[in-house]
């Protein structure tokens, strides 16, 4: 699993957003450019914050077995 997090700028609200991404390694899943790729995004409304459900679920594992991709969001 490659897992990376970001910090993204809203336009409207000028507001930061933190973004933690997890991708499988299955390299093959990206060798079609046009077809993308299934995305869960996860949410975790106000307590907490983007890194909950990597330290708190399974949901990396869960991930690797569906080949997807993961975006927690703030």
């Amino acid at each position: 699993m490659k897992k990376f997090s970001l910090v993204l700028k809203t336009l409207q609200q000028n507001l930061k957003t933190n973004v933690t991404v997890i991708l499988p390694e299955n390299e093959e899943m990206f060798s079609d450019k046009m077809k993308p790729l299934q995305t869960l995004y996860l949410l975790h409304g106000l307590t907490n914050d983007n890194t909950m459900y990597t330290r708190y679920t399974n949901v990396e594992r869960y991930a690797k077995e569906k080949i997807l991709r993961l975006s927690c969001q703030l």
